[in-house]
Formats: structure tokens, sequence, C-alpha cells
């Protein structure tokens, strides 16, 4: 090889050795989405592809005459608000601080808000002292929750 001479790539051994460091590309191999009856894994869940513009799905499961919904809480925000998806979880937003509990009462207060049902019908069924929480609706259907959370 002389000076000025131009390289057209790499070296196919150096473009080899890359790859077997690196991995796959990212979203290389990932379902675009999966079916989640087949699973069994309840109403909702979507599994997406990192570059996916596609918001992806909350996860509300059915149980018996009750709904459970997996949500994400963020306490101490400017301002109560159910602000969407994260993952498969909804994310709440509550200014209340999260000592005492005062975090939750208001989680279950806004989504009682947000879903036209009573408050005592809305409670925390784990999570207590975790962001990642899983709510309790009683009494209601997962795809009328569904319907109105979108």
């Amino acid at each position: 090889m002389r000076p000025g001479d131009r390289l057209h790539g790499p070296p196919a051994s150096l473009v080899a050795q890359l790859r077997c460091k690196l991995g796959p590309p990212l979203g290389a191999g990932l379902p675009k989405q999966v079916d989640p009856d087949a699973l069994g894994l309840g109403v909702g869940v979507v599994h997406r592809d990192p570059y996916s513009t596609v918001m992806p799905a909350v996860r509300i499961e059915q149980q018996g005459d009750d709904v459970l919904i997996h949500i994400k809480a963020v306490p101490g925000a400017s301002r109560d608000q159910v602000a969407g998806a994260v993952g498969d979880r909804l994310k709440i937003r509550i200014s209340a601080p999260p000592e005492g509990g005062k975090a939750n009462k208001a989680i279950c207060v806004l989504l009682a808000k947000a879903l036209g049902v009573k408050a005592k019908d809305v409670t925390i069924e784990s999570g207590q002292t975790n962001p990642e929480k899983i709510v309790r609706i009683v009494g209601a259907r997962a795809e009328e929750i569904a319907a109105k959370l979108v």
C-alpha cells in the first residue's frame, strides 16, 4: 500500500472481530409484537422494537370481577396527572410526597377520578413502598378500563 491509496472500508477480519465484541445490532431478533393471549400475560401486553414510535400498551389484567393495573408512580411532581405508558406500566405523576402513604392515597383518588369509579374501589395491591405498583379496581372490566386510559 502506498501513501495516497484509499481504503474501501475496513478489512473483513476487523469487521468480524467487531461483531464478536459488540454482538448483534440493537433490536435484532426482537419480536415486533407478541399476542398477549398466546402468552397468557393479560390484556394489552405488547413487546416492542426499541426503534418503534408506537406507544407500548399498559399491562391491565382481569382477575375475577376486579382489574389489576401495573403503574409507575412519580411522587413529588408539580401536578397530579396520568402521564402515559412507560414500558408496560402506566406512569402516574403525583404532587403528594411519598411519606405516610400520602402518595398512595393520591394515586387511588386520581385513578378513580380518571376512570369514573369510586375512590374506595381503587386500592394498592402491591408495592406500597415501591414506585412500581399494582393497583386493584374492584368491580370493573379490563376492556372498559383500557378504553378509558387510551
